[in-house]
């Protein structure tokens, strides 16, 4: 059984992530396919978001052509950033706006065709040319109003990764057609050749967006001392025993980032129990019992009263909430309102 967090603990790690500023951003940062793409493309699979060495970074990528004719040469790409992600600005500025981020290639597939040997005269040369066919393009076909699965890699060796070291690096993935890029998704991976330094905190990491992205996520925070925030409308049967959610610290957030301030100032209290339902078919039993953080975009009486009244373990202001500057000037990471009851805690910028 799940183990849901105590009214103790929850307040032990609420506010030690008050004071280490360790929340993601709430807002989901997702790669927005373009609108003229050739063929839509997706991440069907992932393995490799913990990275050792020796290890590689493996992915199905679902490539789908509404159109009426065969799109020829497709390839998937794989890049990554050059530094890693050291502070918690950085990584969310990533997954913000991945196609801003300074990326060195790691890997195509199919690879390109080897260049053909050069001819050793002239004469083999136009022998050559009368008779060798022309090079079939690089890349996979997808039929016309079909599909195609690529399954692409990068090692350890091609993406880069510094012997000796650890860090949280980005990855982006996209496709190539005719001499274009297409953007196909963003995450992070976490690169283990070096022993994690321990720190004297507990972290949240949120897992909320695609299932790919949720996966990566919860693969990536599997470690002593992390607590992870779930979409619990993506927490299926087979995701909380793959993930072992059932030993884990694990918290809610709403499903879909519903803007907790306009439902407070509307006296909507309908939402929120749906976007914190989980779905009917999971069994595994007690998530439903966990604890749920509310994340709003206005630090406000009403909208903290109305998370307190729906259950929120606490209201955590970030630092683009409206409002923020008013609370940070408190000096204070918890603030409490003893009329009610309700917590509220102030996220820090570190870096």
């Amino acid at each position: 059984m799940i183990r849901p967090l105590a009214a103790a603990s929850t307040a032990a790690v609420l506010t030690a992530l008050a004071c280490s500023a360790a929340l993601a951003d709430p807002f989901e940062a997702r790669v927005t396919p373009q609108a003229d793409a050739p063929v839509d493309a997706s991440i069907g699979a992932l393995s490799g978001s913990i990275l050792e060495p020796g290890g590689a970074l493996s992915m199905s990528v679902d490539l789908e052509n509404p159109a009426l004719s065969a799109v020829d040469g497709v390839t998937v790409d794989i890049s990554v950033t050059e530094q890693p992600l050291a502070t918690n600005e950085a990584l969310t500025g990533f997954l913000t706006d991945p196609q801003a981020a300074t990326v060195r290639h790691a890997s195509q597939t199919p690879a390109s065709p080897e260049p053909a040997d050069e001819p050793e005269d002239d004469s083999a040369e136009a022998d050559a040319q009368d008779s060798e066919p022309e090079p079939e393009p690089a890349g996979v076909t997808v039929p016309a109003m079909g599909d195609a699965i690529v399954t692409a890699m990068a090692s350890v060796a091609e993406l880069g990764l510094p012997s000796g070291q650890w860090g949280v690096y980005g990855v982006v993935v996209e496709t190539t057609i005719d001499g274009e890029t297409y953007p196909v998704d963003a995450f992070p991976v976490t690169w283990m050749d070096a022993e994690v330094p321990s720190l004297p905190v507990t972290v949240l990491a949120t897992a909320t967006g695609s299932d790919t992205r949720t996966s990566a996520v919860l693969d990536a925070a599997h470690l002593d001392g992390v607590a992870v925030a779930l979409d619990p409308t993506m927490v299926t049967n087979a995701v909380a025993f793959d993930h072992e959610l059932m030993s884990r610290e694990v918290l809610r957030v709403p499903a879909g980032s519903p803007d907790l301030t306009s439902l407070a100032h509307a006296g909507d209290e309908q939402v929120l129990p749906l976007s914190l339902a989980m779905p009917a078919g999971t069994t595994l039993g007690g998530l439903h019992e966990a604890p749920w953080l509310a994340m709003p975009p206005a630090a406000d009486a009403s909208t903290v009263a109305l998370a307190h009244a729906q259950g929120a373990a606490a209201s955590v202001v970030m630092p683009d909430a409206v409002g923020y500057a008013d609370v940070a000037a408190t000096g204070s990471t918890v603030l409490t309102d003893h009329a009610t009851g309700s917590t509220v805690l102030v996220a820090w910028s570190v870096s």
